[in-house]
């Protein structure tokens, strides 16, 4: 048609495009809230429309559609220059075929019960795609991700890793590889197994990769090191902030002597 979209046909139409957001995302409220948080903020003067687009792709990570169909609603001055980024982040994505789509879809069948730790590396693949992750940082956050899969980092190396740093991310997979095996024969002689390694295995997964060897260096080193009941306790419980359930966890983990001062 000839005519440009009334006022009403364009309401309508985002209509349509927000109830398909919020339709696409009901298992994950969260995203959807983010979104409309996002937007809000951006319709508010508080973010100017490069930061509000390289949130939203964040949040829409996984759903290229949605975002494509989102350029359609910017301002028309700028809907060609963010369409070229789309098209740039597309050949940058081209890594998803070949190689990459095997390790794509071994990645999604590893974790075929655990959906949300395949969309993570969803999430760290396109922020990096956009820009908001170095190819080092990418790497590192990847490897921390898949640290306890060691099969998968040997091929995440062999399908995304550029070749002039392939033998930097094998030396960082063979750190890992050392440091896991270390743990887990430390913590298995000095806990009871397998209560000791699951609670390793839930710490890992829950804190930072900064918190995480604080944890491990205090029980591998410093519990022994330490006879202040004091100082074991403030020592290791600001790891477990914001993690409440970690903190009453632990406690079974220290020496009888901190336990009721941990409490």
């Amino acid at each position: 048609r000839d005519a440009p979209p009334t006022a009403a046909e364009d309401t309508s139409d985002a209509m349509r495009y927000v109830a398909e957001v919020r339709q696409r995302f009901v298992s994950e409220p969260n995203k959807y809230t983010s979104f409309l948080r996002t937007f809000s903020m951006y319709r508010n003067n508080r973010l100017n429309l490069n930061t509000m687009f390289d949130r939203l792709a964040i949040i829409l990570s996984g759903h290229r559609d949605l975002l494509e169909q989102f350029v359609n609603f910017l301002p028309n001055d700028n809907q060609d220059e963010f369409r070229v980024r789309l098209h740039n982040q597309r050949s940058t994505n081209s890594v998803r075929s070949g190689a990459g789509a095997t390790f794509m879809q071994t990645l999604q069948c590893r974790f075929s019960n655990e959906p949300q730790k395949y969309r993570r590396f969803v999430f760290i693949l396109d922020s990096q795609n956009i820009g908001l992750l170095s190819p080092q940082s990418f790497i590192k956050e990847t490897l921390h991700f898949l640290s306890d899969h060691h099969d998968i980092m040997l091929q995440f190396c062999d399908s995304f890793v550029p070749e002039e740093m392939k033998a930097w991310t094998m030396s960082q997979i063979r750190d890992i590889i050392r440091f896991n095996r270390r743990l887990r024969s430390s913590f298995s002689s000095r806990h009871s197994c397998p209560s000791g390694i699951t609670f390793h295995m839930k710490v890992k997964q829950a804190l930072s990769e900064e918190k995480y060897k604080i944890f491990y260096k205090f029980f591998e080193t410093s519990l022994g090191e330490l006879s202040d009941v004091s100082a074991i306790v403030n020592k290791i419980m600001p790891v477990f902030e914001g993690h409440p359930d970690l903190r009453r966890e632990v406690i079974p983990f220290l020496p009888k002597n901190c336990r009721s001062f941990a409490w």
